[in-house]
C-alpha cells in the first residue's frame, strides 16, 4: 500500500518522538513495523533508542492488585506468552468491541507494564443458517521479567494448567467472573464456563470457591465439558463478593441482583407449604379421575415434575395413596402411548413391540387413538 502525503507527513512527526512508543506507531497508521521502519530509512528519519528499555529495568514489581487482576484473568480470557525467542513474557487479553471500557480499566491497573489496546479486523463467521459479524478489541502489556514466574506457574508444559498454591480473592474472583461467568438473575443461577479445564482442575476450583470464598458450587456438563454452577443458596454472597470490585458500566449486568426474598426452608425436604395429605390425596383422585399432569399443575399451582413425583411416590411416602402407573404421566393425554403431535396438530398414537416402537399413527380424535392402541394391544401381539 502506498504512503500518501498526509501519512508520510504524520511520520515524519511522530517517528521521532518520544511520546509515541513502537506499538502506538504501528497502530496509528495500521502498518507492519517493518514497512514503518523502511520508509524512515528512505526518509532519512532517526528514532530515538535505548530509552524505553533504561525504564523498563527500573518498573517496580507487580503489586498484590495486579497480580490477583491477572490470576483472575487467567482463569477467564487472559494468557501469558513468550514471543519468539524471547526470554521475558507478556499478559494479553481479549474482548468484545462493546467491553472496551473492560480492557480500558486493565490498562489502567497494569500501568507501567501496559502496552496498547487496538482493535482488530471484523470477523465474519458463517454458521450455515446465520451469519455473525463480530469485532474484538486486543489488550496487552509489554515482555518484562516480572511475568516470567507467574508463566511459569501457569504454563509449566508451554499449556495452562491451574497451579496447585492458587489462592483467590474478590478481585481475582470479580475477574474471573467477568470473564467467563454468566448471570441470570431472575432464576438466581450463575454459570462459570470452564470448559478450557479438565475435570480435575474444575473440582479443585470447586474446593477453593468453598474453601476460601465460602461459596458452594458443583459441576455441570456442557457438551462434555466442565462447567462449574454457583447453587442458589450462595447467589446472593457470590453477588455480594464480586460487585464492590466490578465499577466499569459496560460489566454491571454480571451483577445485577433482582429483589429477591429467599426463605431457606423451601429448600428443605421436610416443609413443603404447597402440599398436605389432603392434596396428595386430591391430586391422586383427580388424576384417576381423567385429570392430566398438565390440568393438575394449573389447577394446584405446581411445576410438573412436583405433580409427578406425587404421583409417582417420590415425595410424601407416609400419605397413603392408590398406586398408579408411571407410563401414564409420560403421555399428555393421560393414556399410555397417546401424546399431542404439535407439528401435525394432532394425536400420535405408539405401542412397543419386541423391545422396539411402533407408529400407529396420527388421529384428530384422542379417542380415536386411545382406541387404536386398545385394538392393537387387544390384537395378540407381543408388546
Amino acid at each position: 500500500m502506498k504512503w500518501t502525503k498526509s501519512e508520510i507527513k504524520q511520520l515524519e512527526e511522530i517517528y521521532e518522538s518520544e511520546e509515541y512508543s513502537k506499538s502506538a506507531v504501528i497502530q496509528h497508521f495500521r502498518r507492519s513495523w517493518g514497512s514503518i521502519e523502511g520508509k524512515a530509512l528512505k526518509l532519512g528519519l532517526n528514532r530515538p533508542r535505548g530509552k524505553r528499555t533504561k525504564q523498563l529495568k527500573n518498573y517496580p514489581p507487580l503489586s498484590e492488585c495486579q497480580i490477583q487482576l491477572i490470576e483472575g484473568s487467567l482463569l477467564g480470557d487472559g494468557w501469558m506468552s513468550k514471543h519468539g525467542h524471547g526470554k521475558n513474557s507478556s499478559f494479553a487479553k481479549e474482548q468484545t468491541s462493546r467491553s472496551r471500557e473492560y480492557l480500558e480499566w486493565h490498562y489502567q491497573v497494569l500501568q507501567p507494564y501496559s502496552s496498547n489496546i487496538h482493535d482488530r479486523k471484523e470477523r465474519v463467521m458463517n454458521w450455515g443458517n446465520r451469519v455473525t459479524k463480530t469485532q474484538s478489541c486486543h489488550f496487552y502489556t509489554c515482555n518484562h521479567f516480572v511475568f516470567n514466574e507467574m508463566r511459569d506457574k501457569w504454563y509449566p508444559n508451554n499449556k495452562k494448567v491451574i497451579p496447585k498454591n492458587l489462592k483467590l480473592s474478590p478481585l481475582a474472583l470479580a475477574t474471573w467472573h467477568c470473564d467467563d461467568g454468566s448471570n441470570d438473575a431472575k432464576t438466581r443461577r450463575i454459570f462459570l464456563n470452564t470448559q478450557g479445564f479438565t475435570f480435575d482442575e474444575c473440582e479443585y476450583l470447586i474446593d477453593l470457591l468453598q474453601c476460601q470464598m465460602g461459596i458452594a458450587s458443583s459441576i455441570n456438563k456442557n457438551r462434555k465439558k466442565p462447567t462449574i454452577y454457583i447453587s442458589m443458596k450462595s447467589y446472593s454472597d457470590f453477588i455480594e463478593i464480586v460487585k464492590p470490585h466490578i465499577i466499569v458500566d459496560c460489566m454491571q449486568y454480571k451483577c445485577t441482583e433482582l429483589d429477591y426474598a429467599f426463605n431457606e426452608k423451601q429448600y428443605t425436604k421436610e416443609y413443603r407449604p404447597w402440599t398436605n395429605e389432603e392434596t396428595v390425596k386430591s391430586i391422586c383422585k383427580m388424576y384417576h379421575e381423567g385429570y392430566t399432569v398438565k390440568d393438575l399443575s394449573l389447577r394446584f399451582d405446581m411445576n410438573n415434575s412436583v405433580i409427578s413425583n406425587i404421583l409417582k411416590g417420590k415425595t410424601y411416602k407416609n400419605i397413603d395413596r392408590p398406586t398408579i402407573d408411571i407410563h401414564h404421566l409420560r403421555s399428555t393425554s393421560g393414556h399410555p402411548g397417546v401424546g399431542w403431535c404439535k407439528r401435525s396438530n394432532k394425536w400420535r398414537a405408539t405401542t412397543t413391540q419386541n423391545g422396539k416402537n411402533k407408529y400407529l399413527g396420527l388421529f384428530k380424535q384422542k379417542e380415536d387413538a386411545i382406541s387404536a392402541v386398545n385394538e392393537f394391544q387387544s390384537s395378540g401381539e407381543i408388546l
